[in-house]
């Protein structure tokens, strides 16, 4: 499965000492099978500003294959497109954007407004988007990265895993 943080959280999940339900997310990342996916000129400006941690761990997450980075020119030409139509209840159509066209279907935010945008069957459907419990349950947390019908695509899987 595919996977896409918000930037709001990449220093909850990537920085020093995460808590534990981003702990276990950061796991299962790590494993190796699936991908977090990134894209887009907005998506690179908002990295920027994250800690040197995030940073480094993106960088090292590139060089080992387990970073998808989606065509940011396709990624731009759609949320382009979702900010024309006015789709999105929030402010991040880009996240949308790099969801419809990688295929990704889990996502780790804290903005609820997202988190609504992300499960509209309007704009992610079959599968739709899923969002990762962060103040849920252990058992909650570990269902959904065992679930694999949110990925749309193969290329969400780097190794045969």
């Amino acid at each position: 499965m595919c996977s896409i943080v918000d930037a709001d959280s990449a220093d909850v999940i990537f920085g020093e000492d995460p808590p534990e339900g981003a702990a276990r997310f950061l796991r299962w990342l790590k494993q190796g099978k699936y991908r977090l996916v990134i894209g887009g000129r907005r998506l690179e400006e908002e990295l920027q500003g994250t800690s040197r941690e995030t940073q480094i761990f993106m960088a090292q997450a590139q060089a080992a294959g387990l970073v998808w980075i989606e065509n940011w020119d396709r990624v731009n030409e759609r949320e382009a497109m979702l900010i024309q139509s006015r789709s999105c209840a929030s402010n991040d159509e880009h996240i949308i954007a790099v969801a419809q066209i990688s295929g990704a279907r889990l996502l780790y935010s804290g903005d609820q407004r997202l988190h609504a945008d992300f499960r509209d069957a309007n704009l992610l459907n079959n599968p739709r988007g899923r969002v990762y419990p962060r103040s849920g349950s252990r058992r909650q947390q570990e269902q959904l990265l065992r679930s694999d019908d949110i990925c749309v695509t193969r290329r969400c899987r780097p190794s045969n895993g």
